[in-house]
């Protein structure tokens, strides 16, 4: 009888430390999901932040890229060729400043997008395309002026961007997305 006794004390002993023990694993478990849903919300916190300094750095550098990249008229005089550096210090230093703040954003994405496994939504800039070069009449008919011009070049801030992000993709071991009618996005401008 005794012994019959200490083999259910044993059993009952037993479960309830099964019972304690995945009660323990559950709360592990809990606690793990928490910290990660803090680490989320930190992560587009930070994400929030960075986009708003770019759309607020955004119309300063496109007021520099568009005075850098006009067509000077005139000859060169020694002021304005001190002009002209000012210009293009002021125009890197405003194109570097949303690159760095662009990659940020796109490795917290990358991060981001890997915790909650769904794909990246990286941020797009807006950016309107550069002025046409070497605009120039083709000639009047019927009282309507043809004009022609050579295509714009690529936005070098759109074109750091993009290495920025190939680089990204390649250091998740993934392929960089081409579009498939005209090739890859690098040789359409």
């Amino acid at each position: 009888m005794r012994e019959a006794l200490d083999r259910h004390c044993i059993t009952r002993d037993s479960v309830v430390g099964q019972y304690w023990q995945i009660a323990g694993f559950r709360l592990q478990r809990r606690t793990v999901a928490i910290q990660q849903l803090g680490a989320e919300r930190e992560l587009y916190e930070r994400l929030q932040i960075l986009q708003q300094q770019v759309s607020d750095a955004i119309p300063e550098y496109l007021v520099l890229r568009d005075q850098r990249f006009s067509e000077s008229q005139g000859a060169v005089t020694r002021e304005q060729h001190a002009k002209d550096r000012e210009l293009a210090a002021a125009f890197e230093a405003a194109k570097t400043k949303i690159a760095s703040l662009v990659r940020e954003s796109h490795q917290l994405e990358a991060k981001l997008s890997t915790m909650e496994v769904r794909p990246p939504r990286f941020l797009k800039l807006p950016l309107p395309p550069m002025a046409p070069k070497n605009v120039r009449v083709e000639g009047v008919e019927g009282g309507v002026v043809k004009l022609a011009w050579d295509p714009p070049d690529r936005d070098p801030l759109a074109m750091e961007v993009e290495q920025d992000v190939r680089a990204l993709f390649q250091q998740y071991g993934h392929e960089y997305p081409t579009d498939k009618k005209t090739g890859d996005k690098a040789d359409r401008a």
